[in-house]
């Protein structure tokens, strides 16, 4: 259900909101109103990443243990 973290889903987030016993407001106002109805279907942006540089050589290969 991480989904329904990202995206509005009625019963995903209706779950969630009864089983920590808060409203579905409370939890995501950008979706619901007052009363628990859709009022958009705007996923929620992802934060911005930074990449990590592997640089130019490979990485090396584990040592096994003896």
């Amino acid at each position: 259900m991480v989904w329904a973290f990202i995206h509005p889903h009625l019963r995903a987030n209706l779950a969630i909101a009864e089983f920590l016993g808060v409203p579905l407001i409370e939890l995501w106002p950008q979706w619901f109103d007052a009363d628990g109805k859709l009022i958009s279907r705007e996923a929620t942006p992802r934060p911005e990443s930074k990449r990590i540089s592997r640089g130019s050589s490979p990485s090396r290969p584990r040592k096994r243990a003896a």
